[in-house]
């Protein structure tokens, strides 16, 4: 009977160490190997390479000592979290550079903790998140994207993105018969999108001749102007449109804004629609529009503020050296 217990127990606590081993190793990998794993673009074996040189290594190892068969499982898994991170440890850390790669951009969204772009690495059949400034925060037809090649050759998806202008870019062809105003301002989108930033501003230009209290056309040319680095008129349009936006509300909807936070509007609005209160919930909704674009106007404008200080700081200091 004794025999038995001792047996019972010796199982639950290789079993137990197994266990914590095993969850170890999902740790670790999670929390180095992970983020490590995640710039590599799988088109050179990699994953073969670590697959069968990974357990390889942990057999030949048990075969080695007798009681190291006792914890196998936890032995293996390791093991193999060890060897992958080493491999693209080294992998990641004593690459080359490499050249500019040209790929389709998906979807640019920005917030208040910065701008996610994610990029269609159609080769390979996967998208990637990129973080990137706001000056490069738009909604553009490609960009070109830095691959390096690792220490053991398998590539690297590098944070240096870059968005290269156009010029000498084709107007598009548009419907003509639309009034002037949108017409100008759907062809600034469209040159946007690919890029011409330069005569994007000259057509938001155009649409604000016709209508200078266009919101959105100020709202737009001032990205152009942020995506030149010109943040002093970057700066003017943002204002301007924060502006416009303000004038366009009435007086209970600007001291509804002053006291209210958006999260608590926004269960202001969850409330309205258990209720099925549908008379004030669609005014509730164009308040927390409004909320929301004012405060991403501001913090574009205060963006635009720090470059130009970072701007007349360093050449404050290039003087005076």
């Amino acid at each position: 009977m004794t025999s038995i217990l001792k047996k019972l127990l010796r199982i639950l606590l290789f079993t137990v160490l197994n266990i914590g081993l095993i969850v170890a190793a999902f740790w670790f990998y999670v929390q180095f190997s992970y983020p490590l794993e995640s710039r590599l673009l799988y088109d050179s074996g990699l994953e073969t390479f670590a697959f069968v040189l990974g357990p390889v290594i942990v057999v030949l190892g048990m075969a080695l000592s007798r009681k190291f068969r006792l914890v196998a499982p936890g032995s293996v898994a390791i093991g193999f979290s060890l060897l992958l991170f080493l491999i693209y440890f080294l992998n990641a850390h004593y690459g080359k550079k490499g050249e500019y790669l040209s790929y389709r951009l998906v979807s640019a969204e920005w917030s208040k903790a910065g701008c996610e772009m994610s990029v269609d690495f159609s080769n390979f059949r996967i998208n990637k998140d990129i973080e990137v400034p706001q000056e490069k925060c738009l909604n553009v037809d490609s960009v070109l994207v830095r691959i390096d090649r690792g220490f053991f050759g398998f590539r690297l998806i590098t944070t240096d993105l870059r968005i290269v202008e156009k010029t000498n870019c084709e107007i598009p062809l548009l419907d003509t018969t639309e009034n002037p105003e949108d017409y100008y301002f759907n062809m600034a989108g469209v040159l946007a999108h690919n890029r011409c930033y330069e005569q994007a501003i000259t057509a938001y230009s155009q649409c604000l001749e016709i209508n200078q209290h266009h919101g959105d056309a100020h709202y737009h040319r001032g990205l152009m102007y942020l995506a030149r680095e010109d943040y002093e008129r970057a700066k003017e349009d943002f204002v301007i449109t924060a502006a416009i936006e303000l004038a366009s509300m009435e007086e209970h909807q600007f001291e509804e804004l002053r006291f209210l936070r958006l999260d608590s509007l926004s269960h202001v609005i969850l409330k309205e629609v258990e209720d099925k209160n549908y008379e004030n919930l669609q005014e509730s909704v164009g308040l927390l529009s409004r909320a929301r674009n004012l405060e991403i106007y501001t913090y574009r404008i205060l963006y635009c503020m720090n470059k130009i200080k970072e701007r007349k700081q360093g050449l404050s200091y290039s003087l005076h050296r």
